[in-house]
């Protein structure tokens, strides 16, 4: 896991050939939940 900057918009990123999951620096636990989730719950970018 990598932290990156302070930046409650933006979305976790992955790199899964590297085993890496890049976290923003959320304000707080809630706002990180929520990104999160979306983001597992979101299928875009892969082929279904």
């Amino acid at each position: 896991i990598i932290l990156s900057g302070l930046d409650d918009e933006q979305f976790p990123e992955s790199l899964t050939c590297h085993s890496i999951l890049e976290l923003p620096m959320y304000s707080t636990k809630e706002i990180m939940r929520e990104r999160l989730t979306e983001a597992l719950e979101s299928n875009r970018g892969f082929r279904t």
